[in-house]
C-alpha cells in the first residue's frame, strides 16, 4: 500500500479498511508513506516494494499527484483507492453522494428541520510544483 498523509482521518480510516480486508483474504499489507506527492516518488515506493516481492499495490489519493497521467511499472497489479477515475487502473471509491443524502436524510427523519453543510475551500488545493493562485510568473 502507498499513501501520502496517513494522519488524516479519512487515510486512516481508508488504510485500516484496506488492513481489514487483506487480513480476511490471508494477505498481509506493507505499508509505504510517501512524503512528495509526485509521480516521480510514487513510481520509487512502487520499485521498492516490488523488490519485497508483493503480489499488487493499491495507491491511496493519486489525485493528489503532480501530473495528470500516472505512469507506473506494466508488470504489477495496481488498484487505485479514493484516487482519480481518469487513470487506465482499477479505482475504488466512496459513494459520497449517496452518503451524503443518507446523512441528510436521516436528520431530516429525527424531525430536523435545517441542515448546513459546512466546507472547505470553495477550489482544489493546488498541486504540488503548481504556482499558487495570484502568484507572479
Amino acid at each position: 500500500m502507498v499513501s501520502f498523509d496517513v494522519g488524516a482521518y479519512g487515510y486512516a480510516r481508508t488504510l485500516g479498511a484496506i488492513a481489514d480486508a487483506a487480513r480476511e483474504a490471508d494477505f498481509s499489507v506493507n505499508f509505504m508513506g510517501v512524503r512528495a506527492q509526485t509521480e516521480a516518488a510514487v513510481r520509487h515506493a512502487f520499485q521498492h516494494l516490488m523488490l519485497q516481492s508483493v503480489d499488487g499495490i493499491v495507491l491511496v489519493e493519486s489525485q493528489m499527484l503532480d501530473t495528470p497521467s500516472l505512469r507506473l511499472p506494466p508488470s504489477m497489479p495496481v488498484v487505485l483507492a479514493d484516487g482519480d477515475t481518469g487513470h487506465e487502473y482499477p479505482n475504488v471509491d466512496f459513494d459520497q453522494a449517496h452518503g451524503s443524502h443518507s446523512v441528510v436524510s436521516h436528520l431530516l427523519d429525527l424531525g430536523h428541520r435545517t441542515v448546513w453543510h459546512l466546507a472547505g475551500r470553495s477550489t482544489p488545493s493546488p498541486r504540488v510544483g503548481a504556482p499558487s493562485p495570484g502568484a507572479g510568473p
